[in-house]
């Protein structure tokens, strides 16, 4: 994964995109490095080399969300750049498990319904999480979505967002979304707008049910946290 080389400081905890348009992106010092994953796991959660913690550790993890292959060239990107920079950065925080994959050589990002990423997700296709080469799959259908490791579900789904997630209980896939409300259903992780800028809530209910888990680092970055029943406040 290429990381800038330089730090341009950010207020956290979202990605402000003025317009849309976003300024240069942070970079991390060269310090700071994803960890192998952890055994047993296809794709691990990252950890760092760095003693940073509160505001600066968000900083330094939101820049690390960022630094998606081909995404980073151009000095501003849209708002889907930036949810497609998020996907694929979202596998190096999230373990399936070795089930999850019956191709081992290939993880999938699928996109369920109308695309609004245009070839925002392209940029990233083929490149290697852990062992894993990343394909981007465009689907109507919901005929076989436990193939996917990722599935994100657009808008133009909501109607049938009941359907979507009742053929997937149960399975190993990380459900995506940016529609308002759709972590309250039972989608994992959702995208939503700040004023200009991108942030994220994530269902770790939903989570555990599909049999997945979420990095903290990640969950610290959460604008919103829906935890399971039962669940002690800050794990």
């Amino acid at each position: 994964m290429a990381l800038l080389r330089r730090w341009a400081p950010i207020a956290p905890p979202g990605i402000e995109i003025p317009g849309y348009r976003r300024p240069s992106l942070p970079g991390l010092p060269k310090t700071l490095s994803p960890s192998e994953p952890r055994e047993g796991a296809a794709v691990g959660s990252p950890g760092f080399q760095s003693r940073a913690r509160g505001p600066a550790l968000r900083v330094l993890l939101l820049a690390l969300l960022l630094a998606a292959p081909g995404l980073l060239a151009a000095q501003t990107a849209s708002e889907y750049d930036v949810k497609a920079a998020f996907l694929y950065n979202f596998t190096k925080f999230v373990d399936w498990p070795l089930a999850a994959f019956p191709d081992p050589n290939s993880l999938k990002i699928c996109v369920l319904g109308a695309d609004p990423f245009g070839g925002s997700l392209q940029a990233v296709a083929g490149e290697q999480v852990a062992n894993h080469k990343l394909t981007v799959v465009r689907t109507e259908s919901l005929a076989k979505p436990t193939g996917c490791q990722i599935l994100f579900i657009s808008r133009s789904e909501r109607d049938r967002l009941p359907q979507i997630l009742a053929a997937v209980k149960g399975s190993p896939v990380l459900t995506v979304g940016d529609t308002k409300g759709f972590v309250d259903e039972g989608v994992i992780i959702n995208f939503t707008l700040e004023g200009t800028k991108v942030r994220f809530e994530i269902n770790t209910e939903s989570a555990d049910r599909a049999g997945i888990k979420i990095s903290s680092k990640l969950l610290q970055l959460a604008k919103r946290v829906v935890p399971a029943p039962g669940a002690r406040p800050g794990l």
